[in-house]
C-alpha cells in the first residue's frame, strides 16, 4: 500500500518501518532523518516529526522570548559568581569605593575610579576583558595613575604588574634597581633601558642581586658602576 511522506504519496515500500506525527498526521519512515531519538519512548523516537519540532520550538521561542530572556539573566547571575573574573570585579570595586578595604588607600583615596560601563555590569566587563589567561594573572591598570577602563586595563601577571609599577619604589637599599620582595623573600634586581624595564631576576643574596646590576648596567649603557 503507497504510504505518503511530506504529504506526496509515494510508490508501495516493502519493510520499511514507519510513523504517524502527531502533529501533523503525516506517516514517515521511522528514522533520525525524519524523527529526533527519544530513549524513554517505545519506539525509540519522538511521536512530532522532526518538521514539526522545529515550527514548535521557533513559535514557542517567538511568544516567550522575553521569559527565555529573563531565564537566560537569572542563570546569569548565578552562575557569574563562579568565575574568577567576577572576584577580580568585585575586588576591583572594593578597592576603589570601600572605605574599609586595606588597599583604599592606593586606590579609591588616590581617587582611581572604575569607568560607567563596568561599575555596575559585569557582563560588560567580561566582554571587554576577555577570560583571565591563567589563573597567575589579575587585571592590571597599564597607567597606575589613571582609572580602570577599558582602554587602560588588561589581564597581567604579578611580575608583569611590578615592572609596570616600578619594583617597590620605596626602596631604601641604596643600590638603583634592587630591592627586597617581602612577597618572594627574595632580592629583585632590574634595569630600565631603551625606554623599557628589563627585569634581570630574583636572588639570595644582595650582592647577587647588585652584580646583576652592575653587569646589566655595562650591557645597556655601557659605563662602569659605582657600588
Amino acid at each position: 500500500m503507497p504510504i505518503k511522506l511530506n504529504g506526496d504519496y509515494t510508490r508501495e515500500v516493502i519493510n520499511i518501518k514507519t510513523k504517524t506525527c502527531t502533529k501533523c498526521g503525516l506517516e514517515k519512515p521511522l528514522n533520525d532523518q525524519h524523527f529526533h531519538k527519544r530513549k524513554d519512548n517505545k519506539s525509540g523516537f519522538r511521536n512530532d516529526c522532526k518538521v514539526c519540532r522545529k515550527k514548535y520550538l521557533s513559535e514557542w521561542t517567538s511568544e516567550n522570548h522575553k521569559k527565555k530572556k529573563d531565564g537566560m539573566k537569572r542563570w546569569y547571575k548565578e552562575k557569574q559568581k563562579e568565575c574568577p573574573e567576577y572576584f577580580s570585579w568585585t575586588g576591583m570595586k572594593a578597592r576603589c569605593y570601600n572605605k574599609n578595604h586595606t588597599s583604599y588607600p592606593n586606590y579609591g583615596l588616590r581617587g582611581i575610579k572604575i569607568c560607567e560601563e563596568w561599575l555596575n555590569d559585569f557582563g560588560k566587563f567580561l566582554e571587554d576583558m576577555g577570560k583571565k589567561p591563567t589563573e597567575n594573572h589579575s587585571i592590571e591598570r597599564i597607567d597606575n595613575d589613571k582609572n580602570y577602563s577599558p582602554d587602560n586595563c588588561r589581564w597581567a601577571t604579578h611580575l608583569e604588574q611590578s615592572w609596570n609599577r616600578g619594583v617597590y619604589s620605596n626602596n631604601k637599599t641604596g643600590v638603583i634597581g634592587v630591592s627586597w620582595s617581602k612577597k618572594d623573600n627574595k632580592w629583585w634586581a632590574e634595569i630600565k633601558a631603551d625606554g623599557e624595564k628589563h627585569f634581570l631576576g630574583t636572588y639570595d643574596d644582595f650582592e647577587e642581586a647588585t652584580k646583576a646590576r652592575k653587569e646589566a648596567e655595562e650591557k645597556y649603557h655601557n659605563v662602569e658602576s659605582a657600588f
